[in-house]
């Protein structure tokens, strides 16, 4: 579940990424708009860091339990 949910993030943080250089492109990088955009990227990157991180330590801990 966690794993779905930081794929489909990925993919709205890549969709925000373009419609943000498109609006940069249009209205300067000053705009409002586009630092505000910028801003809610940086924290559905965060979340996205935060998710993977998650992911990862939920793998390092099962595989301790591993047969080798």
């Amino acid at each position: 579940m966690i794993l779905r949910n930081a794929l489909e993030l990925s993919k709205g943080i890549e969709n925000d990424r373009l419609d943000m250089y498109e609006l940069a492109k249009n209205k300067g990088f000053s705009n409002p708009e586009v630092l505000n955009m910028s801003q809610q990227l940086d924290k559905k990157i965060t979340l996205l860091q935060e998710m993977m991180l998650a992911i990862c330590s939920k793998n390092t801990k099962m595989s301790h339990y591993q047969v080798h």
